[in-house]
């Protein structure tokens, strides 16, 4: 059994965590398959500096399971290095883009809640929440200005995304706000436009455990940035 590979590619605060985990849980209540590490960023260690044995070390010890799948996220700094190395590498050209590879290039359409999150997770420090009740306790020292450098990086990641998807053919596009109203669907589309193996017939959806936090909070500052945004946009040139 030749080894594949799932990756998906993301930008921070873009909901990747939440259908990571929803396809993990998903495919292993449906088909007692393990995609553990798909919401797990094992290639963060990734610098300009980092040789190709530590890649292709990264990347040996994904877990396989066992209809010969390794899986992991990946973030736009890191995909950066990685398509450059596969430029001069052919192993690394075919781990990440060959045949048997395939990706979810996985986006958020609302760019300024996604701002609002990335803001209050670099306020607070807290990127993924399992208790729906928690509270931030930094998140009113969220400024707009705090807001609008999200937005600023958002944008640029976003962009990059885009630009990276050109790469390869063996990929899907999905939005978190698709993912999460129709959440079978998605997983659905995942499994047939990338040909896995999977019985579409024995799909059953098994919910994220990861759970949103402060969303009134985050309701009240989109307001607030919204109207600020309308009169503070200043030229770049």
């Amino acid at each position: 059994m030749s080894e594949k590979f799932l990756f998906m590619a993301s930008e921070v605060r873009s909901g990747s965590t939440f259908f990571a985990e929803l396809i993990s849980y998903s495919f292993h209540k449906s088909y007692g398959e393990e995609f553990w590490d798909l919401s797990r960023e094992l290639l963060s260690t990734l610098k300009d500096s980092s040789t190709r044995d530590e890649m292709l070390s990264i990347t040996r010890n994904l877990y396989l399971n066992k209809s010969g799948y390794r899986s992991c996220k990946i973030m736009c700094a890191q995909l950066s290095i990685i398509s450059r190395e596969a430029r001069k590498d052919q192993e690394i050209k075919d781990i990440f883009f060959g045949d048997n590879t395939y990706w979810i290039v996985f986006r958020r359409k609302n760019k300024i809640k996604q701002a609002i999150s990335l803001a209050m997770a670099r306020k607070s420090n807290i990127y993924h929440s399992y208790d729906a009740d928690m509270k931030v306790s930094k998140a009113d020292t969220v400024s707009m200005e705090d807001i609008d450098r999200a937005l600023k990086a958002i944008a640029r990641s976003d962009e990059y995304l885009k630009c990276f998807s050109k790469n390869f053919k063996n990929y899907i596009e999905i939005f978190y706000e698709d993912a999460l109203e129709a959440q079978k669907q998605s997983v659905t589309d995942v499994i047939t436009k990338l040909d896995m193996p999977f019985d579409i017939s024995r799909l059953q959806i098994e919910e994220p455990k990861l759970k949103p936090y402060e969303s009134l909070k985050k309701t009240e500052l989109e307001n607030r940035f919204i109207e600020w945004f309308s009169i503070n946009y200043h030229s770049t040139q």
